[in-house]
């Protein structure tokens, strides 16, 4: 945007409607209070997008992992790195249909 973001009078709020009711979500402590420069910018950025993509949901995050770590204790996840959680719960990519053949039994 360049230098010219001051004359957009944005401050470290966002405004959000839920059901009908518009309200106002500081960004950041006294958020209302802190226009938005070209120096600090990309710092608003960032805090619009971590709201948006996190902080709108994070009831609704801790609740999965809550259920999540129900399932599977926290302290067993830490000995996996990202992909060999996704291998052991999702399995291989792809199918070896010949090895599905020989290792299925039919019955009926």
């Amino acid at each position: 945007m360049g230098p010219d973001v001051e004359y957009c009078c944005i401050d470290f709020t966002t405004t959000e409607e839920t059901l009908g009711v518009k309200s106002t979500i500081e960004l950041i402590p006294d958020g209302a209070n802190v226009d938005v420069t070209e120096e600090n910018l990309p710092e608003y950025i960032e805090a619009v997008l971590k709201y948006r993509m996190l902080g709108r949901c994070e009831k609704q995050i801790n609740e999965l992992l809550l259920g999540f770590f129900d399932v599977i204790p926290e302290p067993l996840l830490t000995i996996f790195d990202f992909q060999e959680l996704e291998l052991l719960m999702c399995g291989m990519p792809n199918i070896d249909m010949d090895d599905w053949i020989e290792n299925t039994e039919y019955s009926g």
